[in-house]
């Protein structure tokens, strides 16, 4: 949701130029780019839950914090933040769902997850009603709590260990 409606606050709400609507989501991308390593290294090493529940947490207080962040530096930390987050998670999430699945049916829960992904495509329109009514920043929290609620039902979910994690048992 961020990535639909983050455009559409900062040029229309904020009224920021397009050049720099897209170097705060440029720097966005980028900082999710060389986080995305270190987080997939400590996935792999500590386990998928363990990157992935504090991520999301982190996430969408960030998403809540949009709503409130004055523009300026505020923001700008805020939006790089997040991407740190939303650019980084989706790897994690396929090889959790590859950890799951086992080695036969890999291709198949891949599939699967972005076949799933089908579902989150009525997500923007929901939060379209909600920025027409509302305000375009108060998508932020409809966001945030849509993160935070999965982040809740992730902490009761039992992943596999990863192979390190096993590594470390037997050690």
């Amino acid at each position: 949701m961020q990535q639909i409606f983050l455009p559409v606050y900062l040029r229309e709400d904020l009224e920021l130029s397009a050049a720099r609507v897209a170097t705060y989501l440029a720097l966005a991308q980028i900082v999710g780019l060389f986080v995305q390593p270190a987080m997939g290294h400590y996935s792999d090493r500590f386990g998928r839950k363990v990157v992935l529940v504090p991520a999301m947490t982190a996430m969408g207080i960030l998403f809540f914090a949009l709503t409130y962040a004055d523009p300026g530096v505020q923001l700008v930390i805020t939006i790089v933040a997040a991407g740190a987050f939303l650019y980084s998670l989706h790897t994690i999430f396929i090889a959790a769902a590859m950890d799951v699945a086992g080695g036969e049916v890999q291709s198949t829960v891949v599939s699967l997850i972005y076949g799933a992904s089908f579902l989150g495509t009525l997500s923007p329109v929901f939060a379209g009603l909600i920025a027409d009514k509302f305000g375009t920043h108060i998508t932020f929290v409809f966001g945030g709590s849509i993160v935070l609620l999965a982040t809740v039902v992730l902490a009761f979910t039992k992943l596999p260990k990863t192979l390190n994690q096993i590594t470390a048992d037997d050690a």
